[in-house]
C-alpha cells in the first residue's frame, strides 16, 4: 500500500499545445468503464483514475496503486481472468495511477489530484459530491456523463425512474458539474428509444456507451474553446432520489405495457416488488408477457405461480415469488 504524496507523482511537463490532460473519477460498475475507454481511444492523456475508497473512509489520506501486485485491503479488483475488466485494470494496462479517496475535500487528497495538474476533470458514476476546491481546480472544469436528458432525472438512478414513469424514450447528457446536484450548464445531449423489456441496469449500461465519445467530443472542445454552455431550463426539470418500497409496487390501475416494462426493468433491485390488485398483494419474480388490449373477464386468474392481472388497459402475465401473497 502506498500513501500518496507529492514526490511519487511525476506529471509531464505541459507545453503550450497540449492535448487536455484528464483525471477520471469513477468506480469499479460497468457505467463506468465506456467513457475511460472512449477517451482513451481518442489520445486524450489520462494522468490519473481515482476512486472510492471502501468503507468508511472519511478522514483517510489518498492511496496510489499503480498495480495489482500493490493491492492490499482494497475494493480495487486484482486482475483476474474471472472478473470484468473495470476502470482500474483499464488504468494499470496503460500504466496509469490509480488513487484511492476518501473525503475529496481531505488537504491531502486535493494536493495529491492537483499535483497531476488536470486540465479537466471527467467524472461518471463517482458516487460522491465534488466540493467547491475540487471543482476549482481544473481550468476547464469537472464534466460529468448524466444517463438522462437533463434537466429531467436528476438525481443518483435516472434508469428506475425513467421506467417507473412509463417513458418512451430517455438519453445522456455531458454537463459542467456546479456545487449542486446535476444543474451544470451542459455541453451535449444525445436522445434514445427505450427498447421493451430492457432492464435498468441494461438501459444505464446503453446510456453509458452512447455517452463515451460523447465525454471525449467535450473535453476537445472545452480544450479549444469551442464549446457551446446551455444553462438548463427551469421547465422540465426533476428530481428523483433513491427508490422507497412503494416505488416498487406495481397497480393494475395502469397500463399491462407500463407495468411489464417496469417490472422487467427492475426485477434485478432488491425493492418489494408487488403486483396490487385491489386489496391483495402478489410478490413478483418476473413479467412473462402482456396483451396491451386484453380483457380476462376478471380481476385476476391464477394457476400455480403465474398470475394473469386485469390491467387498465390490458392483461398483465407474470411469475410470482416465493414469498406469500397477501
Amino acid at each position: 500500500m502506498q500513501k500518496a504524496s507529492l514526490s511519487t507523482i511525476q506529471p509531464t511537463e505541459k507545453t503550450a499545445h497540449a492535448e487536455p490532460r484528464v483525471v477520471y473519477l469513477g468506480t469499479t460498475s460497468d457505467f463506468s468503464r465506456p467513457p475511460l475507454e472512449a477517451l482513451l481511444a481518442a489520445g486524450l492523456p489520462v494522468c490519473a483514475v481515482v476512486m472510492p475508497a471502501p468503507g468508511d473512509a472519511a478522514s483517510a489520506e489518498p492511496i496510489i496503486r499503480s498495480g495489482p501486485a500493490n493491492v492490499g485491503r482494497s475494493n480495487l479488483p486484482i486482475l483476474m481472468p474471472s472478473m470484468n475488466r473495470t476502470i482500474a485494470q483499464m488504468a494499470w494496462e496503460q500504466g496509469i495511477p490509480v488513487v484511492e479517496v476518501g473525503a475529496l475535500n481531505h488537504e491531502r487528497t486535493l494536493a495529491t489530484l492537483a499535483a497531476f495538474q488536470p486540465d479537466v476533470i471527467c467524472v461518471a458514476c463517482f458516487p460522491r459530491r465534488l466540493p467547491r476546491a475540487l471543482l476549482a481546480l481544473p481550468p476547464l472544469g469537472c464534466l460529468n456523463l448524466h444517463p438522462s436528458l437533463l434537466p429531467a432525472y436528476r438525481g443518483p438512478s435516472p434508469g428506475f425512474w425513467v421506467l417507473r414513469t412509463g417513458e418512451r424514450s430517455t438519453g445522456v447528457t455531458i454537463y459542467l458539474m456546479d456545487e449542486h446536484l446535476d444543474t451544470g450548464d451542459m455541453l451535449l445531449q444525445q436522445a434514445v428509444e427505450i427498447p421493451e423489456g430492457i432492464t435498468s441496469a441494461a438501459l444505464e449500461q446503453h446510456c453509458a456507451t452512447l455517452g463515451a465519445p460523447l465525454m471525449a467530443q467535450a473535453v476537445r472542445a472545452l480544450a479549444a474553446e469551442t464549446a457551446t454552455r446551455i444553462k438548463q431550463p427551469k421547465d422540465g426539470s426533476s428530481y428523483y432520489s433513491w427508490p422507497q418500497d412503494k416505488d416498487f409496487w406495481v397497480p393494475v390501475t395502469r397500463p399491462a405495457r407500463w407495468a411489464f416494462n417496469f417490472i422487467r426493468g427492475v426485477a434485478d433491485w432488491t425493492g418489494p416488488l408487488e403486483l396490487h390488485i385491489d386489496q391483495d398483494r402478489f410478490p413478483v419474480r418476473q413479467a412473462l408477457d402482456y396483451q396491451p388490449d386484453g380483457l380476462l373477464g376478471q380481476p385476476s386468474l391464477r394457476q400455480n405461480d403465474e398470475l394473469w392481472a386485469q390491467c387498465a388497459p390490458g392483461v398483465l402475465h407474470v411469475l410470482l415469488s416465493q414469498r406469500s401473497s397477501t
